[in-house]
């Protein structure tokens, strides 16, 4: 080689135009145990420093994979988040506000719209940043909402997700409501007036509506304030009275409670009627409602059995919009006890003349049931329990069947019948059951059949251990009782006094809640042969 000093001069020129950039002028790779996600967070004000940034694994694997890691951002914005390789969602916080999620066209509400951020290995710094918009809405307010507090929430426009909130306190006059932390996208506002920490008095959207379909999309954009005017017009009074009888039948311990609903079915307004039973609604909005009516969290629907049958008022700004008079019949009953045995909870059914289930639920023993809204006509109503018990089930009233009952006739539109179920103690049967090689049949389910009523109780009774059974709660009358077999035989039943034909089987006849003892009986043996490995006791 003839030069070869200027070969060494133009290999040293070339690694340094290749390796020579400052750390201002080209990024170099990052050292394994070094990689981050670095950005910032902005809204239209500039820089928000204080945010908190966190990252955690996209997808959990094994228990103690689980990695998360947090930063907070500077004066400028800024953060710098270190973190092991990996598929991380990224998101923030500030000041107690909502938790949004990175993605590359904006921060979203949900982590399950979010990016995932894929770190590997000796990677260099991945950049993810928040920007946000923002929304202003200068608003006229009526003196009737002076001292009231609201609570104004951006709404997602599809999604119908409350984002970010406003608290307004008590004032009069214009208020400027500004929501600071907003992600691009369209939104409407939601109003609350009211302590929303119990029962909110009054929803609407902006400008004014009660139709969430009407409310005023807003469109906000990164960097951009989106600005807006409106007027909350004076309300609308829904004003009547609701049956007064409830309320003296129930001697004041419980009030009826109406809810108007919008359009589409949300609860707009809620109140409590007062000692008189009446109720005056204001409402700050225009649009169609419905109302409903619930007094022992028994619901009524005001003019219909539903939300689309129930009578419609039409509210006007600054008016008065009458309520004829709201009554409502049915029968309340009370359950009470001929002795100071609790049963706690029990169960009912309400059947008209012809038989057919009407209403049927349950209920706590010392609150009252109340059966609204029911036609004229002839009712029965049937008592009892899911569980052992030592009262009998019963028709009312102390019947054991249908056909003995004692009727409940609502005569006319409105009426009402206000009635107590005395409780009786059932009588008892008791004994001991041996399966079919002499041990005690334990942990076996019991079965009653009462012939006379067709009721059958069962799972009500298991065997103890020592193959023994108490049955208690049982009607008067001729019965047969059972025990079921072990799987694979589970269908099939013992009668007493050793058969599974159920016709063959020998009645007992209670009278006046006896209790009946020594009805031991053998269990059959199996048909299917069982297993080797067998239970303790059974077949």
């Amino acid at each position: 080689m003839r030069y070869p000093f200027l070969v060494s001069v133009l290999i040293v020129l070339i690694f340094s135009i290749l390796g020579g950039c400052g750390d201002d002028d080209c990024p170099t790779n990052s050292l394994p145990g070094q990689e981050k996600i670095v950005g910032t967070v902005m809204t239209t004000s500039g820089p928000v420093a204080q945010a908190h940034i966190h990252a955690a694994l996209a997808q959990a694997g094994a228990p103690g994979d689980y990695i998360s890691a947090s930063a907070g951002t500077d004066e400028m914005g800024h953060y710098s988040l270190p973190v092991p390789p990996g598929s991380y969602k990224l998101s923030v916080s500030y000041d107690g506000s909502h938790r949004f999620w990175y993605s590359d066209t904006g921060p979203k509400v949900s982590s399950d719209f979010a990016d995932t951020i894929k770190i590997a290995a000796g990677s260099y710094s991945t950049t993810a940043d928040f920007i946000f918009g923002a929304i202003k809405y200068t608003l006229q307010f009526p003196q009737e909402l002076e001292g009231e507090s609201l609570r104004f929430y951006a709404e997602s426009a599809q999604e119908g997700l409350l984002l970010v909130n406003q608290y307004s306190a008590p004032q009069l006059g214009e208020r400027v409501i500004t929501f600071d932390f907003v992600p691009p996208g369209r939104y409407i506002i939601r109003v609350y007036v009211g302590d929303c920490g119990s029962a909110c008095r009054n929803l609407f959207w902006l400008p004014a509506t009660i139709d969430r379909a009407m409310a005023d999309e807003i469109q906000v954009d990164p960097l951009e304030l989106s600005s807006r005017e409106g007027v909350i017009p004076p309300a609308c009074h829904l004003k009547g009275a609701v049956d007064p009888r409830w309320s003296e039948l129930l001697e004041g311990q419980s009030r009826f409670q109406l809810k108007a609903y919008g359009p589409d079915s949300a609860l707009i307004a809620q109140q409590y009627v007062d000692n008189d039973s009446r109720f005056d609604i204001p409402i700050f909005a225009e649009g169609r409602v419905r109302l409903k009516t619930i007094l022992l969290d028994y619901p009524h629907w005001v003019g219909g059995d539903n939300f689309f049958e129930a009578d419609e008022y039409i509210l006007i700004s600054g008016a008065s919009v009458p309520v004829d008079s709201i009554t409502i019949g049915g029968i309340l009953f009370h359950v009470v006890e001929n002795e100071t045995l609790c049963i706690n909870t029990f169960k009912y059914v309400l059947v008209d003349h012809a038989g057919n289930s009407i209403v049927s639920g349950g209920n706590y023993q010392h609150t009252p049931t109340l059966l609204q809204s029911l036609a004229p006509g002839d009712y029965r109503l049937f008592i009892y329990w899911s569980f052992p018990s030592l009262w009998r089930a019963q028709w009312y009233d102390q019947a054991n069947s249908g056909e003995e009952a004692t009727s409940i006739v609502l005569d006319s539109e409105g009426d009402i019948e206000n009635i107590n179920v005395t409780l009786e103690k059932g009588g008892a049967v008791s004994g001991r059951i041996l399966d079919s090689s002499g041990m005690p049949a334990d942990g076996s389910s019991m079965i009653v059949r009462v012939l006379d009523t067709g009721w059958v109780f069962r799972y009500y009774w298991e065997t103890a251990d020592d193959g023994s059974y108490h049955l208690e709660g049982l009607p008067d009358g001729r019965l047969i009782i059972g025990i079921e077999h072990r799987p694979p035989e589970y269908a099939r039943i013992t009668w007493y006094p050793g058969t599974d034909d159920e016709n063959a089987a020998e009645f007992i006849t209670l009278n006046h809640a006896e209790e009946i003892t020594g009805i031991d009986f053998q269990r059959l043996p199996p048909e299917v042969p069982m297993s080797p490995v067998r239970a303790t006791g059974g077949d």
